[in-house]
């Protein structure tokens, strides 16, 4: 299927109905696996790019019954990665200081927080959502502004919580992954997803802990421990067709002084960030 041309810009749902898919096989399967691995809601989920979507079950071993890749965690926690990188220049690090506008000053570029203060800097990069990256350029370009509105987000409220009720009633059921469809009033499905930390982390071997998103109707308040909002990237055909030029955003940043780099720039996911991230480093050390 990836070898054909013809997909390339299909969406999952065009391409269920080309094949003839049945609905069972639709929504009880296709979309809740992709909805889970993207945090996406069924209805958005049928506008996803099919040649990206199968290219990644492909690379990640989704496809057979044997084929999945060995899940592996950093012990700890990412803290310590985190630590790790940071520790040369931890103290050049400013916590908690949002930065709300990005501004060409002359040959350099200058950068204001959320309490007002502001710096120069001979270069900057934005390695942030493609959304939050544009709200903090003064004056984007024109490449800057096609590129980077053609990303859209999803807002994922998240609990972590100790409630089992929202897992399948047989244990031995239970996944690292659990997605659950509970109908909606007006007949459509809301979908949440279940993370069981025990497996996916190991967190604990006497009380079980979940992470939950868009889950606040299912658990009971008693339980949480802790409420995070993220926000996800939305992928559909306009934003595949715009991470195809990203890398030319960032050929011109030498002449605007800014760079970009994210979750965005493949999947959207950690390890996406990150060779993002190595792969705009590369070009910027050979640029000099």
């Amino acid at each position: 299927v990836l070898k054909d041309p013809a997909i390339n810009r299909l969406t999952l749902n065009e391409f269920a109905n080309r094949k003839g898919y049945s609905r069972n096989f639709l929504y009880d399967y296709l979309i809740p696996m992709s909805g889970a691995v993207w945090s996406t809601p069924p209805d958005l989920m049928l506008e996803f790019p099919i040649f990206t979507l199968i290219r990644f079950f492909y690379e990640h071993g989704f496809l057979g019954l044997s084929t999945q890749r060995p899940w592996l965690t950093v012990d700890g926690g990412a803290k310590n990665y985190v630590a790790k990188i940071t520790a040369p220049f931890r103290d050049k690090i400013n916590l908690k200081q949002k930065v709300t506008r990005v501004t060409r000053v002359g040959n350099q570029m200058e950068v204001k927080t959320i309490s007002g203060q502001t710096a120069l800097y001979d270069r900057v990069i934005l390695a942030c959502h493609a959304d939050e990256s544009y709200a903090m350029l003064s004056s984007p370009s024109e490449k800057q502004t096609a590129l980077l509105t053609a990303f859209t987000y999803q807002p994922n409220p998240v609990l972590v919580h100790t409630d089992p009720g929202v897992m399948p009633r047989t244990v031995g059921a239970w996944a690292s992954w659990n997605v659950r469809l509970d109908a909606g009033a007006n007949g459509g499905l809301i979908s949440s997803t279940h993370y069981w930390m025990n497996s996916l982390q190991n967190v604990s071997t006497k009380t079980n802990y979940f992470v939950s998103l868009n889950s606040a109707h299912l658990v009971q308040s008693n339980r949480i421990l802790r409420r995070i909002d993220y926000a996800h990237p939305l992928f559909n055909i306009a934003a595949i067709t715009a991470q195809e030029q990203l890398h030319d955003l960032n050929l011109e940043g030498k002449r605007e002084k800014v760079y970009f780099c994210g979750s965005y720039f493949k999947y959207g996911f950690h390890e996406d960030a990150l060779s993002s991230a190595i792969t705009l480093a590369d070009q910027i050390l050979q640029e000099g």
